[in-house]
């Protein structure tokens, strides 16, 4: 079964109304057309996201969601399988620019799914000095959550780069 089929089975399952669905194809195929890597790739971290969390439906969404920043790298870069330092630093950039994508529309897997997704491991990024002055003080325990789904994510994200991944970018 492919992972579009898996995808359209987890938002019948997940009872996602239509509308929801579209937009998330929006996005998914936006990626499609940039990098058809990063859209397999974000389905399949969303799959599992969704199988690894209590609220479902918020981690398919977090894991779809979680490169969308990537929209805004050249494609030239997304497309190499080696990087200078500077294409690096370019790419680090994808977490702040998947947050001012999802914005409110997707505000939980704005948060979770693309600015913290690469928080948890040994060379963070973005930096975050003040993460309650970039989202507000209001829901502590909402801000909780995220951190708690963005290490799940980092954890199923970076299995999947490294199986299927052409360009795993966090190994140089």
């Amino acid at each position: 079964m492919s992972l579009e089929q898996n995808l359209d089975d987890k938002f019948k399952e997940l009872n996602i109304i239509e509308e929801q669905q579209n937009k998330i194809r929006f996005y998914l195929n936006m990626l499609k057309e940039k990098d058809i890597q990063t859209y397999y790739h974000s389905i399949a971290v969303g799959l599992k996201m969704a199988d690894a969390v209590d609220d479902k439906k918020a981690g398919l969404y977090c894991g779809i969601l979680h490169d969308i920043g990537k929209l805004a790298i050249d494609d030239e870069i997304l497309r190499k399988t080696e990087f200078t330092q500077d294409d690096l630093e370019k790419i680090k950039e994808h977490p702040v620019y998947g947050f001012l994508i999802l914005g409110e529309e997707f505000a939980f897997s704005a948060l979770a799914g693309a600015l913290l997704h690469h928080q948890n491991q040994t060379k963070s990024y973005p930096c975050i000095k003040n993460l309650s002055t970039i989202i507000g003080s209001k829901n502590p325990e909402s801000l909780e959550k995220a951190k708690q789904y963005a290490k799940i994510l980092h954890v199923i994200d970076d299995k999947d780069a490294k199986e299927h991944r052409r360009n795993n970018y966090r190994e140089q």
